[in-house]
């Protein structure tokens, strides 16, 4: 999900900011913009790196029926494929561009969810993310546990997460002139 916001982000900024015409029209751009305002992270943003682990992969599917064989060809194989499409594709630099356009964000309310024990979303990147926005600036407000996998959180902490939520949908409409 991050992927595609940051890149709506990017098309956006060119289309604003260099003046040009692109795929959405100057309207369409501003409309969107205002839109984007607030967001709310679970797991994520991830830090990308360039080479993905086996055990990452398996973290993410934590509850998998398939015998032990079969989750551990897919888990090498997935891996393999994801680090041979990075390098494949010339890459290499992509993560640091997604997180360069995850600091500098349209958005100016965020909410971060997120666990040290997920193994795809490095709790270090995104706790550095979280002061880059708040150094800029922006309302960044944050849900940080030590227990849960990746995109775990509502199952493992089910009523604290859902307040969560409930908060941040409603300061969303009062920020925009709605109704409690």
């Amino acid at each position: 999900g991050a992927i595609i916001l940051e890149q709506m982000e990017v098309l956006i900024r060119q289309t604003l900011e260099e003046a040009k015409e692109s795929k959405i029209t100057k309207e369409d751009a501003q409309l969107v913009q205002d839109r984007m305002s607030h967001q709310f992270f679970d797991s994520s943003p991830c830090y990308l790196h360039e080479i993905w682990s086996p055990t990452s992969i398996s973290k993410s599917f934590p509850n998998s029926d398939w015998s032990g064989f079969s989750r551990s060809a897919y888990y090498l194989g997935s891996a393999f494929s994801l680090s041979l499409w990075n390098l494949g594709t010339f890459s290499l630099h992509r993560p640091r561009q997604l997180w360069r356009n995850m600091e500098d964000s349209l958005c100016r309310h965020q909410v971060y969810a997120y666990s040290t024990a997920d193994m795809l979303s490095d709790s270090y990147r995104v706790e550095q993310l979280i002061e880059t926005r708040r150094s800029k600036g922006i309302d960044v407000s944050v849900l940080k546990y030590e227990d849960s996998g990746h995109c775990t959180l509502f199952r493992d902490h089910e009523e604290e997460y859902l307040k969560t939520v409930h908060t941040a949908l409603r300061n969303s409409i009062e920020r925009a002139g709605g109704s409690k």
